[in-house]
């Protein structure tokens, strides 16, 4: 599995293979033999090329709170998913852009079903975008309040385009 850690500026991608008992991680090109022992449920023991190390990782906020022999790093950890999404443009969730609702595909708005103040559930279609010759009903990912329309009827929508934001509950 393809994983990309960011730590503060840096950016580090790396593939873990396991076999068994055995994981291997390639890192930077660099191939390093680990035996992992789990500990508990966040904290692991490491041993790499004979040095033994205290890892816990843990999950706080969509990062880890990664701990390696008593030194604390932040990282966000990205999945080979994460990273295609990335690539394609669709983007990984991202605080800044909490509760903006953007346009997956191109197309032309052909009504918009909600306004700003309506209250919406997790599933409530918000508007309806025509797109290679088929509507498409685009829903609500979230429930809450809707802030802005960004967006309106007859509009020609290019992909990634900010169509709504929603506040949460």
């Amino acid at each position: 599995m393809k994983y990309r850690v960011n730590i503060d500026d840096k950016t580090i991608d790396l593939e873990i293979f396991q076999n068994g008992a055995e994981i291997s991680i390639k890192l930077s090109e660099k191939n390093l033999l680990i035996d992992i022992q789990q500990l508990s449920e966040f904290s692991f023991s490491v041993l790499i090329d004979g040095r033994s190390h205290f890892l816990s990782l843990l999950p706080m906020n969509g990062e880890y709170h990664i701990e390696v022999d008593h030194c604390t790093q932040k990282a966000k950890v990205l999945t080979d998913l994460d990273i295609v999404k990335e690539r394609l443009g669709i983007g990984v969730d991202d605080d800044e852009h909490e509760g903006e609702i953007h346009v997956q595909i191109p197309g032309l708005v052909l009504s918009v079903c909600v306004a700003p103040g309506d209250r919406v559930e997790k599933g409530t279609p918000l508007f309806i975008l025509s797109s290679m010759k088929m509507e498409n009903e685009i829903k609500s990912p979230v429930s809450g309040v809707v802030k802005l329309v960004h967006i309106h009827e007859g509009e020609n929508l290019e992909k990634g385009a900010l169509a709504l934001t929603i506040n949460d509950e």
